[in-house]
């Protein structure tokens, strides 16, 4: 008989944690702001500068949101161990 033991959970993602709304949000969020800097690539090279500012680092934040903190669980005390 085969041990399930190592066998992923299907509820589990690859990171290690169930998806949530808050992931989906970031995600929508994400598409927002890649929209908009995608938009402000056309603009004069003066007038682009404000949304590069905002965006890339929004972009960036929202990634490692996604990304890195998604073993998070609901309740967790952080140091707790």
């Amino acid at each position: 008989m085969k041990s399930r033991r190592f066998l992923p959970s299907t509820r589990k993602s690859l990171v290690g944690a169930s998806w949530r709304l808050e992931h989906a949000f970031a995600i929508a969020l994400l598409a927002v702001v890649l929209a908009a800097l995608w938009t402000s690539l056309g603009f004069p090279a003066r007038s682009r500068f404000m949304p590069l500012l905002t965006g890339v680092p929004g972009a960036v934040l929202i990634m490692v949101l996604v990304l890195f903190q998604r073993h998070a669980a609901l309740g967790e005390i952080i140091g707790a161990s």
